[in-house]
């Protein structure tokens, strides 16, 4: 459905949350749904230590021949339908 700004504008507004313990609510409500977690800064330090790590091999001679060589084409390709994989 679509409404013009023009009608939506002539409406008399009504607050869904009248309360700040409801507007509190809605926000949490909201957040479950949308929020990030924050990750400490530690870890922040550490994930961008292997980042970069992971982002100087990627495309390298090295890698292409790694895979190339130790892996057949066909573990690369798409896992029938009811294959389970595992990674631990």
């Amino acid at each position: 459905m679509t409404v013009e700004k023009a009608v939506v504008a002539s409406w008399t507004r009504t607050d869904g949350c009248r309360t700040d313990e409801q507007r509190r609510a809605f926000a949490t409500a909201l957040s479950r749904k949308r929020a990030r977690f924050a990750f400490p800064d530690d870890f922040v330090a550490a994930a961008r230590q292997l980042q970069d790590r992971l982002a100087d091999k990627h495309g390298s001679r090295r890698t292409k021949e790694l895979i190339g060589g130790r892996y057949g084409k066909s573990e690369f390709e798409p896992h029938p339908p009811g294959t389970t994989i595992r990674c631990i």
